[in-house]
């Protein structure tokens, strides 16, 4: 995954929080969040179900959920 134009203030909190999700999770966040595309688009991208990109999202959102309120 290409996260050359992300500017991050803290590296090892990004790191930190990257660290918690699977890499499809990651996926969804850097695709969804960061690049700005569509389920649709990333679905078929990533050669799957829009139903998947789906839940990718509902369970990163959920960890990150978790780490941030801590």
């Amino acid at each position: 995954m290409d996260t050359s134009g992300i500017q991050v203030l803290d590296q090892n909190s990004w790191e930190r929080v990257f660290s918690l999700l699977t890499e499809k999770q990651r996926k969804w966040v850097y695709y969804h969040i960061i690049r700005d595309m569509s389920l649709k688009e990333i679905a078929k991208l990533e050669n799957t179900s829009v139903e998947a990109v789906k839940d990718w999202g509902k369970q990163a959102k959920r960890k990150l959920r978790v780490y941030f309120d801590e």
